[in-house]
């Protein structure tokens, strides 16, 4: 005979640690290097015959300023180095990238010469354009809230008023919307 209790019950009876955190919050470490952080994500977007559109969105922390907009029908791995390489010329790029869990920064874990990475992707920011990738935590959409919230924007106030056609069509109402923005 088993008995099932429900997760709020347990929660509720559960002993509660009263020890302060130890260490930084993610709210101080955004704070303390706001000026050296970027933040990139996603949005999907279909279009008039069924074809998803994937509109890839950079923004600076400190300025809340869109550092870049682009749209593909097939993003893939290559396609966002080649996006990052644009915004980090001649060395002027951020320190940080937060970005999220996406099959397309090619998940693994690896432990090389003594740094942890989570993805391919977070690998090639380091050797290769010295920047630190920092990936959201897994069903933690709210680490990344400014690049969401903008999404949120984006579409209330740009892609929700159109029938897209195809991916430069909706190329060219991003693009606007940012100059607006």
């Amino acid at each position: 005979f088993r008995v099932e209790h429900s997760t709020s019950t347990i929660r509720r009876y559960m002993v509660r640690s009263h020890r302060p955190r130890s260490g930084h919050s993610w709210r101080t470490f955004i704070r303390s290097h706001q000026e050296e952080i970027v933040a990139c994500d996603f949005l999907i977007q279909p279009t008039a015959w069924f074809d998803l559109v994937y509109v890839f969105v950079v923004m600076a922390i400190a300025t809340r300023r869109i550092v870049l907009i682009n749209v593909t029908t097939s993003p893939t791995l290559d396609w966002v180095k080649q996006q990052i390489r644009t915004i980090a010329d001649f060395g002027e790029g951020p320190r940080y990238l937060i970005h999220d869990n996406d099959g397309i920064f090619g998940q693994f874990r690896e432990r090389q010469a003594g740094r942890c990475y989570r993805c391919h992707f977070d690998r090639w920011l380091f050797e290769v354009m010295g920047i630190k990738g920092i990936p959201i935590p897994y069903g933690a959409a709210n680490a990344n809230p400014h690049v969401e919230r903008f999404h949120r924007t984006l579409r209330e106030d740009a892609l929700n008023h159109f029938i897209f056609l195809n991916a430069s069509h909706v190329r060219r109402v991003a693009r606007e919307f940012i100059e607006y923005y």
